[in-house]
């Protein structure tokens, strides 16, 4: 396993013993615990003991001269030359710090790997051509650059295509579990830092008369709510600094709002609100949103909440007023619950940096694999029924089952008593397991064939979508991949087969070779 440098704008040995400490959630690492225990030995860039340097000095100088040529954080990139072998890599969860090193490297002065992840887009700032020159000798000395924002990842492919893709960003669920609760909560929370239009919420709560609470930094109440102070059904906590109001401290706050509210000015930077956003997420919260169209979640599609317009006190009104409704506060937060379980953690987004730091990790799991394809089963799948009948009996329990294809063995399974073993009428004959309350769903009786067997109709429906060399390219996959079942088993995928998933019951997604698709089942 690799040695791993890790280079960031703030101090990740901080955070990591707040997280240890049981203060923060563990999504705040950008996926470094994970790689730690898939066995990589992680080394973090020191950042607060590098504060009084001279080259970190000038670093800060150099930024705040805004000439477009970004060098990054100096003293850690020198750090890393210092002790960086050939096969090492380097990972920064921020943009800002490693620009030196991927010039070097694109020279062919550096041998190790470089992963950057991108929070805003990369261009910014007066000077563009010099800074899209720079950019470009900056993205060839990059391995891959990913982002937590789709929009960024394409404005980052204009310069190189395939250099990046959006990356799902979500919360650590195991720490909010304790937290979570099943009532809808009294009063509209509105938490925050950056781009924060508190005073715009702070009227229409006002208006609404609805009861919500405020927490923000110092500043911020000084500069736009301190006339807010005798309204009674606001409440309005300040704090000096960020560190003085933990997560540990937040989050039974969060837990206990009726929703997570977003206000952000119009001249809000490019990711605010979603820290927030994934908050509201992990706690099953509806959302209220200032529209942020660098934010791939889209609140209203995903049935989670109401976006409302930058600095629009009657729309903030509006969507108070209608999550005064108790049923759709809880519906919505299931929906929340649900994306996040399903789509939007940092499990999912950790193992999004593994696979962008080796080709090694090249089984996708089955949350990956779901996510991937989600869009384009939408989009471009297709309904099928199965158009031949299967024989089935009834398993003994400890039996072997073989699924074999025309392209070979495809999966392995032990079938328990009392599930069923379907032979499927095609010439490969080939075999699987049905749990006996799926079977009784799935299947209906059509006559006895022999001894225990009989033949049966089956009555469900898939979508499917046919792998074909557009479809592989839209989801950046090489033909043949792997992943790995929702049974656990790994199936290869090859350009020609289908993946498909029921349209009833929970979301999986599996293989059906090409051949045995169209010997079984027929477009409806």
């Amino acid at each position: 396993m690799a040695k791993i440098f890790v280079l960031n704008n703030y101090s990740l040995e901080r955070v990591w013993q707040e997280i240890r400490d049981g203060k923060k959630p563990n999504h705040h690492l950008y996926g470094v615990n994970y790689l730690e225990r898939a066995g990589h030995e992680i080394v973090l860039v020191p950042f607060d003991e590098s504060k009084r340097h001279w080259l970190t000095r000038f670093s800060k100088f150099w930024k705040k001269t805004k000439l477009p040529i970004p060098l990054g954080d100096l003293y850690q990139q020198f750090y890393v030359l210092k002790k960086a072998e050939k096969q090492d890599i380097i990972y920064a969860p921020c943009q800002t710090q490693t620009a030196l090193l991927s010039y070097w490297k694109a020279l062919g002065l550096l041998r190790t790997k470089i992963i950057v992840v991108a929070h805003h887009p990369p261009i910014r700032g007066s000077f563009r051509a010099i800074r899209q020159f720079f950019f470009r000798w900056e993205l060839a000395g990059t391995q891959t650059f990913p982002s937590l924002s789709q929009r960024i990842s394409d404005k980052v492919n204009k310069f190189k295509q395939n250099k990046s893709e959006g990356l799902h960003w979500g919360p650590d669920l195991e720490f909010y579990e304790p937290y979570r609760k099943e009532e809808v909560g009294t009063y509209f929370l509105a938490a925050g830092r950056t781009g924060r239009d508190f005073a715009t919420f702070a009227t229409a709560c006002d208006a609404a008369k609805v009861e919500a609470k405020i927490i923000c930094l110092q500043n911020d109440y000084e500069r736009h709510l301190k006339q807010y102070d005798n309204t009674p059904n606001i409440e309005i906590t300040s704090n000096a600094a960020e560190q003085s109001y933990l997560y540990d401290q937040l989050t039974p706050v969060m837990a206990k709002a009726r929703a997570i509210c977003i206000p952000l000015f119009s001249y809000k930077s490019h990711l605010a609100g979603l820290t927030s956003l994934t908050d509201a997420l992990a706690l099953g919260k509806p959302v209220l949103m200032t529209r942020n169209n660098f934010i791939d979640i889209d609140i209203e599609k995903e049935g989670i909440g109401f976006w409302v317009e930058a600095e629009d006190e009657e729309g903030w009104k509006r969507a108070l007023e209608r999550l005064e409704d108790d049923e759709l506060c809880r519906e919505m937060g299931k929906k929340a619950e649900a994306l996040a379980s399903q789509t939007w953690n940092i499990e999912i987004f950790s193992e999004e940096i593994l696979v962008a730091i080796g080709e090694e990790i090249a089984v996708l799991s089955q949350k990956e694999i779901l996510r991937k394809t989600a869009s384009l089963m939408e989009d471009e799948g297709k309904i099928y029924e199965k158009n031949k009948n299967v024989f089935a009996r009834k398993a003994k329990g400890g039996e072997q089952i073989v699924t074999t294809t025309a392209d070979g063995k495809e999966t392995q399974n032990t079938a328990e008593k009392g599930e069923y073993i379907i032979t499927n009428q095609t010439d490969a004959k080939e075999q699987y397991i049905v749990e006996s309350k799926d079977f009784q769903e799935k299947y209906d009786w059509l006559r006895d064939v022999g001894e225990e067997k009989a033949e049966y109709r089956a009555k469900g429906e898939i979508l499917a979508l046919e792998l074909t060399s557009s479809v592989l390219q839209q989801l950046n996959l090489q033909s043949p991949f792997q992943f790995v079942a929702d049974w656990g088993e790994e199936m290869i995928a090859k350009e020609g087969d289908f993946l498909a998933q029921p349209l009833k019951g929970e979301a999986e997604v599996y293989r059906i070779a090409r051949k045995e698709f169209f010997e079984t089942y027929k477009l409806k």
